[in-house]
C-alpha cells in the first residue's frame, strides 16, 4: 500500500514532466503510424525476364524507361 501512496505522489509531484514523456510517446506513436500509412498500399513490379526465366531488370511498375521503350516499340510495327 506504501509503495502505491509514492506512485501517486511522484506523479503529483511531477506533472510537467510525466506530460512531457506521455506527449513525446504519443508524438512517436503518431510518427510510427504515418511512416506505416506512407509505406502500405499496393506495390507493384515489373521485371524482365530472359527466355530461361531468369529475371535480368526489375524495377517498379510506374518507370517512365518501360513506357518509352513500349512505346518506341510499338510504333515500330
Amino acid at each position: 500500500m506504501q509503495k502505491k501512496r509514492n506512485i501517486i505522489e511522484f506523479l503529483r509531484e511531477h506533472k510537467t514532466v510525466v506530460l512531457i514523456l506521455a506527449i513525446c510517446l504519443f508524438l512517436i506513436e503518431l510518427e510510427v503510424f504515418a511512416l506505416a500509412v506512407m509505406k502500405s498500399g499496393r506495390k507493384s513490379r515489373l521485371n524482365i525476364l530472359n527466355p530461361s526465366g531468369e529475371v535480368i531488370y526489375e524495377t517498379d511498375g510506374n518507370s517512365k524507361m518501360f513506357n518509352r521503350l513500349n512505346r518506341s516499340q510499338s510504333t515500330d510495327c
